[in-house]
């Protein structure tokens, strides 16, 4: 096999990455599945190649000389769709081979059932979002809901058999995300800790409200506690952890603006205090009997109506029971994300009546597996 020559292949290589995933979650005009190389085709061809109307560069998709179209046509719709001709063009990336290279993948691309229809077409996205909406509620009356089979109580700890993985503004604006259900849930060590903190309500007239309140780590009269560890199997040495919380001195008040307490009480505790996440090897040889995890669903057909869905399920790992599943759908109305986030931005259900969904997990958990009180 000789050897391919293309100045801007090096490049490419480096670039393709992050001009694919530019292209798939931010294009302004969608290409329609099938329509790619019948319509670039008919724009291309061979007399165009040879009057001068392109650079002369060929592009083969299949293999057939009759499906051949020119560069020159197809880098001015494929560039102009895909928003990257700068970048290309910048750093020299229009050699053959290049061109051959991208063209193929963003081909592949339009095949995805996202890009069916054009969100800037103000007919079309309304078309679209009736259609989406009226599948979200079906899957919210029919599927949707949380259902306990039976609860536990008193207990002190729980294994959580997967962790929400970090997140970032690409991924929150990735149609095929699988964690999109739940994008504004805490993500990394802030999950385990949602499942330790202790959970504050509304109140009124001594009447603790309905809804459910947020979680945080400082203990505060009033406040329900979580869970008083949780283990974790971590996926580079597979070994059990386990995580709990404590308080820990963390640094020291300035005299100056403590002079009084100081004067007053000489043994005036001066130090600063920190809520920490402790991790330890589990110091139990079995593992907990009760579990946590999840299932994202990534299902092509209602990804491309930007709605998601996922299920949370608690686990007797002795009796092999599921003793609770939560199953949630999400949808949001952002279409063609540009410098935003859908999956920050959608409606879920169920609602569960709390506040905000950042710990909506455990929120569901505990409902079943019941914390113990503190004494």
């Amino acid at each position: 096999m000789g050897k391919i020559v293309d100045g801007g292949l090096a490049t490419m290589q480096r670039e393709l990455p992050n001009m694919i995933a530019a292209f798939r979650a931010s294009r302004p005009q969608a290409i329609r599945p099938g329509d790619l190389e019948g319509q670039l085709a008919s724009e291309g061809g061979q007399t165009a190649c040879h009057n001068g109307a392109t650079d002369g560069a060929r592009v083969v998709l299949r293999g057939d000389q009759n499906d051949s179209v020119c560069w020159g046509n197809l880098q001015r719709r494929l560039l102009r769709t895909s928003g990257q001709r700068s970048t290309m063009e910048a750093n020299g990336m229009t050699g053959p081979c290049c061109q051959r290279l991208f063209v193929a993948l963003l081909a592949a691309s339009s095949a995805l059932p996202l890009y069916a229809y054009d969100p800037l077409n103000r007919v079309e996205y309304l078309a679209k979002i009736k259609e989406a909406k009226a599948y979200y509620d079906e899957k919210c009356e029919k599927v949707a809901g949380i259902r306990i089979h039976r609860t536990v109580p008193d207990i002190e700890g729980l294994l959580l058999l997967k962790i929400r993985p970090e997140r970032r503004s690409r991924e929150l604006a990735d149609p095929m995300w699988p964690g999109a259900a739940f994008g504004r849930e805490a993500t990394g060590d802030s999950y385990i800790t949602s499942f330790l903190g202790y959970e504050y309500r509304a109140s009124k007239n001594g009447e603790m409200s309905p809804w459910r309140g947020y979680i945080g780590t400082t203990r505060n009269p009033g406040g329900l506690p979580g869970y008083r560890w949780v283990e974790v199997i971590d996926e580079k040495d597979g070994q059990r952890y386990r995580y709990s919380g404590s308080v820990k001195a963390a640094g020291k008040k300035n005299p100056d603006a403590y002079r009084a307490e100081l004067e007053n009480d000489p043994a005036y505790d001066m130090n600063t205090y920190r809520w920490s996440l402790d991790k330890i090897p589990s110091p139990s040889k079995t593992s907990p009997r009760y579990a946590v995890t999840f299932e994202d669903h990534v299902i092509p057909d209602e990804r491309a109506l930007w709605v998601a869905s996922s299920t949370v399920k608690v686990l007797d790992l002795k009796t092999h029971e599921v003793l609770g599943e939560m199953t949630r759908y999400a949808i949001s109305y952002i279409h063609a994300p540009h410098h935003s986030m859908p999956w920050l931005n959608h409606s879920i259900c169920p609602t569960m009546q709390m506040t905000g969904d950042l710990d909506s997990s455990r929120k569901f958990v505990d409902q079943i597996l019941i914390p113990m009180k503190e004494k």
